[in-house]
């Protein structure tokens, strides 16, 4: 069943192969244009994650330069156009840019024209079938026209965003759910399992004292071994303050994901000096504190790394459990499941900003045994 699914999958991919189709319509000329257009395809993700793209997207080329001079598109391109040289800063003319169109006309001589809409350009319908190939990236589907051909590009991958790059935030995310369902939710990993007062075999309430370095090396080796094609760093500066906990640089992208971890629940005071208070506490405050350190980081990210894309992920671990008042106290089930479906709510101005990633929760499970 599973080559069948796979060979259905690769025959969509060569049906929709835009090669055929450029040489049918345009002969060897159409399929080297196309060729020429795919490479600034390449370059432009490089340049810029197809994660981020926050607007239509249209790239565009003349076929023959010679021919239908009365169907060129620059009578109903958008007024402000602005020639580039290169698209190695292309994240400088577009980073500010959100619910709009981009389009990108591509030059034989590699330079492009940029131009921008509120609405998504009538230059599609204007020019499909005639003297050009057209390339769209929009409902985060890529298509390319040629002549009447609609060609609608299947992904190699769910990870891959464009067929014209590799993934990165979103092999980030894919990494960071099956490090929790793995490694963290359960207190699996090796390293994971010394946060815990009693051990991994204990009741997993209360979390041994100063946790959090505990937890980023866990997470810092689950992502080096998983991100194969990115560097995985400790503790970066974005400033000459405190750092930020784990840093992620993709070797083929321009992208970077700043990772900052905070933990909530109860965790051991070394020698209390009052007995009758054993834990340091945190609640759902500190992870706010994170999410707002995080615009902090993201800023420096900026002004430091300026060639840079920063996306801001905040991990939170959960250990929150109810009731709990000595660190061998028995509590109830009921207790100690009490905050595993209780969602952290932060201030909205995080979900409008484009480069903020959803916060994720692991939640540690206690031992139902031990309880």
């Amino acid at each position: 069943m599973l080559i069948n699914t796979d060979l259905t999958h690769l025959r969509k991919i060569i049906a929709s192969n835009p090669n055929l189709h450029a040489f049918e319509k345009f002969g060897e000329i159409g399929s080297t244009k196309l060729s020429f257009l795919m490479d600034k395809l390449r370059t432009f993700y490089q340049n810029y994650p197809a994660e981020n793209l926050s607007f239509d997207l249209t790239f565009f080329i003349k076929v023959n330069a010679d021919q239908d001079k009365e169907q060129d598109v620059n009578s109903i391109l958008p007024e402000y156009r602005k020639k580039i040289s290169s698209l190695d800063d292309v994240h400088i003319h577009i980073s500010s840019l959100s619910q709009k169109s981009v389009l990108f006309q591509v030059y034989d001589d590699g330079t492009c024209e940029i131009s921008y809409t509120d609405n998504y350009p009538v230059l599609v319908k204007e020019i499909i079938g005639k003297n050009y190939i057209v390339y769209c990236f929009t409902d985060n589907k890529e298509t390319f026209y040629i002549g009447d051909h609609v060609d609608e590009m299947i992904p190699f991958s769910p990870l891959f965003p464009s067929n014209f790059c590799s993934p990165t935030y979103h092999s980030l995310n894919d990494a960071l759910q099956n490090y929790y369902i793995k490694m963290a939710r359960e207190s699996s990993c090796k390293i994971l399992q010394n946060i815990w007062h009693g051990g991994l075999t204990g009741p997993r309430l209360v979390l041994n004292n100063k946790p959090e370095r505990i937890m980023r090396n866990s997470l810092l080796q689950a992502l080096v071994i998983t991100l194969t094609d990115a560097d995985v760093r400790p503790e970066q500066n974005t400033d000459e303050s405190k750092p930020v906990d784990i840093k992620v640089t993709w070797l083929h992208s321009k992208a970077t994901a700043l990772i900052e971890i905070k933990w909530i629940g109860s965790s051991l005071i070394l020698s209390p000096k009052n007995p009758s208070k054993p834990f340091t506490t945190y609640d759902d405050s500190r992870a706010h504190d994170g999410a707002q350190q995080l615009l902090n980081y993201i800023d420096n990210e900026y002004t430091s790394s300026p060639d840079r894309i920063p996306q801001a992920y905040l991990v939170v671990f959960d250990a929150r459990r109810n009731n709990i008042k000595g660190p061998d106290d028995k509590i109830s089930l009921a207790d100690a499941f009490h905050y595993e479906s209780k969602e952290i709510v932060y201030d909205e101005k995080y979900s409008e900003l484009g480069y903020y990633s959803a916060p994720y929760r692991f939640y540690l499970r206690p031992r139902v045994s031990s309880l």
